[in-house]
């Protein structure tokens, strides 16, 4: 009995070292498909790894239900965590061409982790994006880098933030909002976010120049959803006439007690009465416009 009950504890523990000599091997083989994703020249090499990445992913989930591995070595996939860890989302992304972005979405419950969702993206089918309500099946893909929890009545509601390519002159940012069905289904959007006009969007979409950085996310120490303001400047490409660029100042969302985020349309409100400089200007010593001295 003893020679039996040996056999199967040393059976057992060399099947848990073939295991995880597996599953490191696949994860090697993840890292090899996310590199040529972003790095091959080619178009075809690109769009089969897209497809090896999202299918080993969901393999290794359904065959290990590995919720709490870190998959460490995945650099150029986004994963993102839950605040409650309940669940957590794989994101990345497929250059097509100058014009056209795919983005991969895998979304694993801590609760059901052999059961990954996979989140196809129909950015470029999404008409009314800041009004439509959406699922996996639609999803408005996206690179995400935040995520933020809040209460909507008596359920928690989750505030992803993202970052798509779109096209050649012009990228978005996104801030949508996760909610589950009693099945563990995603759906995205939620008419939470009232306007400066007191409508009510189901999602923020943010469109801008792609050669300037835009702010989107939520501040900690401001306690709400921080983004910057845009204007229209004329654009230097003859395919754009317009493109919309930061002005230097800053509006948010703040969380009603209803699980509403409610538009404010300054952050900061400090005002001096002259400029700061750091040298006197025309008028205020013997130098003309351009900082010549006055004869």
């Amino acid at each position: 009995m003893k020679f039996v009950s040996g056999f199967l504890v040393a059976f057992s523990l060399m099947m848990t070292s073939l295991s995880a000599i597996a599953q490191v091997a696949e994860e090697d083989s993840l890292v090899v498909y996310t590199e040529e994703l972003m790095m091959s020249d080619d178009l075809t090499i690109r769009q089969n790894r897209f497809e090896d990445v999202v299918n080993t992913l969901t393999t290794l989930m359904k065959e290990k239900g590995l919720f709490d591995y870190p998959f460490e070595k995945l650099e150029r996939t986004s994963i993102i965590y839950a605040p409650d860890s309940t669940f957590r989302i794989f994101t990345g992304q497929l250059f097509l061409d100058d014009d056209h972005f795919k983005y991969y979405g895998v979304l694993q419950h801590r609760s059901d982790p052999q059961n990954p969702i996979v989140l196809q993206d129909w950015t470029e089918l999404v008409e009314r994006p800041k009004e439509e309500i959406l699922g996996p099946e639609n999803w408005m893909g996206a690179l995400y880098y935040g995520i933020k929890d809040f209460k909507r009545g008596d359920k928690t509601h989750y505030m992803v933030f993202g970052y798509n390519g779109y096209e050649l002159y012009e990228d978005i940012k996104v801030a949508d909002v996760i909610s589950f069905d009693a099945a563990g289904q995603p759906t995205f959007g939620a008419p939470v976010f009232q306007n400066h006009e007191g409508e009510y969007w189901n999602r923020l979409v943010i469109k801008y120049a792609a050669d300037v950085t835009v702010r989107l996310n939520f501040d900690e120490d401001l306690d709400l959803i921080a983004f910057d303001n845009l204007i229209p400047m004329k654009s230097p490409y003859k395919q754009k006439q317009v493109l919309m660029v930061p002005d230097g100042s800053y509006s948010g969302y703040h969380l009603d007690l209803e699980g509403n985020w409610i538009y404010v349309d300054k952050l900061f409100h400090q005002i001096s009465d002259v400029a700061p400089r750091a040298v006197p200007v025309l008028g205020q010593d013997n130098r003309d416009l351009f900082g010549r001295q006055k004869n």
